[in-house]
């Protein structure tokens, strides 16, 4: 969100202050195409963008990743699941309970959001 906000706020502001340029026409028809066009996209970059699209992906959780079984080849960072290692110094070796990935751990993030 930190980072893509900028991004669309400034793509949607360039692109509605193009359409605000049909305002200036003496057609009736272009100004309201330029006007309602140009609000349409900063309501769109502001309300959907940037607050229900967060809400709505943090609400499906997992189903927000979820691919046709043909695309599903297609995807890209997910890490192969690795072997539980069995350590001689204890539960989860030296680095204690849950090891490496433990909570809190690159893991946990993995199964969340992959």
């Amino acid at each position: 969100m930190r980072r893509s906000a900028p991004l669309i706020t400034a793509a949607a502001g360039i692109l509605a202050l193009s359409f605000l340029s049909y305002a200036t026409s003496g057609v009736v028809f272009l100004r309201e195409l330029g006007i309602g066009t140009a609000l349409t996209i900063l309501v769109d970059a502001t309300l959907i963008r940037v607050a229900l699209l967060p809400v709505t992906m943090r609400l499906a959780g997992r189903a927000n990743w979820w691919a046709p079984r043909p695309l599903r080849r297609f995807r890209v960072g997910e890490a192969p699941p690795r072997a539980p290692e069995n350590r001689a110094d204890g539960p989860g070796g030296e680095d204690g309970p849950g090891g490496e990935d433990g909570p809190g751990g690159e893991d946990v993030l993995r199964r969340e959001y992959v």
